[in-house]
């Protein structure tokens, strides 16, 4: 999904400014999502749209603007009767001089409604640049229109012929972090839903909005496999790691970006050592043994902990159910009995889980606000967090 951020101003007639000006984007959108020509559709963002609860304004619009790929605002004159120096909304200015910086002149496009004044009564910074005009008073309106549209969708394939608009060694990264991110997604589900959709994205959807009160009572007095508790997360740790430092030597993430996949890398390492026989020996108290699951050992050399729980269809058959990385040869034995967690640390652990949570939301702000799965056909699966949550394919 590509943003295409509207900033927008209320001192003049929403008719002629705000509303018309977001016809014509959603006119361009339709179009443009309708020929298909992208790999991704482009969605309109403005304010804070889509946001949960009562956010910090200023800093919604400007993590906005810095995951959109193109910025609109509307900088007609507000104040034409007032005889000194004209301008348009402060807002607006604050958040085109933000987007100035974070996207570049070429993502922007400037929108001016001349009824309330001419392009060369504004700003010498903003007069000088591209602007586009309209003016409802004096031109057909249908006209005036087709014209800001046909810009609109025109500066977009403009930025899609010179490789603007797609960022292809960032997808690279982003694909392959959201690949470690979605894996213990897959894992943690299974601790913390007693029943699990077939569909991972469903259930993404309701480890990312579920509340920390919530997963605490539902893994409180739950019987649960050992298989899904005794995993090990290194080598999702590793791979992160790896992808983290490659990140670093190309200048290429922003500096918030990295402290994220810093924060998944304790994580990991808190997730582990807090999850170790060693640390907290009675973390999982025994119940009784499944009949319905057998634990096979991967032949893959390269994950020498490498498990696979199999459901047993009869005596000779059985289908893959799941796998991890298993470390201790005591836990693989008892990978096929059902636990409970200890009332003791229960509370630290519904902690420890959905700290996770907390983190993988983060990554989500930071990159978008969805995971790019990269299949085989070069299929992509757009997951939208929180309240937005939405499926695209």
């Amino acid at each position: 999904m590509m943003n295409i951020f509207f900033s927008w101003q209320s001192d003049l007639s929403k008719k002629n400014n705000k509303n018309f000006i977001e016809d014509c984007i959603k006119s361009a959108i339709k179009d443009l999502n309708g020929k298909n020509k992208y790999l991704n559709t482009f969605k309109l963002d403005k304010d804070t749209a889509g946001e949960p609860g009562n956010p910090n304004i200023v800093d919604v619009i400007l993590e906005k603007i810095d995951n959109c790929k193109i910025f609109i605002c509307d900088v007609s004159i507000i104040n034409a009767d007032y005889t000194g120096k004209k301008m348009p909304n402060p807002n607006v200015i604050f958040e085109l001089g933000y987007a100035i910086k974070a996207l570049g002149w070429e993502k922007i496009i400037c929108i001016v409604n001349e009824e309330f004044g001419k392009i060369d009564k504004l700003p010498f910074d903003i007069s000088h640049k591209r602007l586009v005009t309209y003016n409802l008073n004096e031109k057909e309106k249908l006209r005036e229109k087709k014209k800001i549209i046909d810009i609109i969708k025109t500066n977009i394939n403009i930025l899609n012929e010179r490789g603007l608009l797609f960022n292809e060694l960032e997808d690279y990264f982003k694909r392959n972090i959201d690949t470690e991110f979605l894996t213990i997604i897959n894992h943690l589900k299974k601790i913390v839903f007693e029943t699990c959709d077939k569909n991972l994205l469903v259930d993404t959807e309701k480890l990312l909005n579920i509340k920390k009160e919530e997963l605490l009572e539902n893994i409180r007095n739950r019987k649960i496999l050992g298989f899904h508790i005794f995993k090990n997360f290194n080598v999702n740790s590793n791979t992160i790691k790896k992808l983290s430092d490659s990140v670093v030597s190309t200048n290429h993430f922003p500096k918030d970006k990295i402290v994220i996949l810093l924060k998944f890398l304790e994580w990991a390492n808190w997730y582990n050592n807090f999850t170790n026989d060693r640390t907290h020996k009675n973390l999982f108290v025994e119940k009784e043994e499944s009949n319905e699951f057998k634990i096979i050992k991967s032949n893959d050399t390269n994950l020498p902990n490498r498990m696979i729980l199999g459901k047993i269809i009869d005596d000779n058959h059985f289908f893959v159910y799941d796998f991890g990385d298993i470390i201790y040869k005591a836990r693989i034995e008892k990978s096929n009995y059902y636990f409970e967690i200890n009332t003791q640390f229960i509370e630290e652990y519904a902690n420890l889980l959905f700290n996770f949570i907390i983190i993988t939301n983060e990554w989500l702000d930071k990159t978008g606000g969805e995971f790019i799965i990269d299949t085989f056909n070069n299929f992509e699966w757009n997951i939208k967090k929180i309240n937005n949550f939405r499926l695209h394919s």
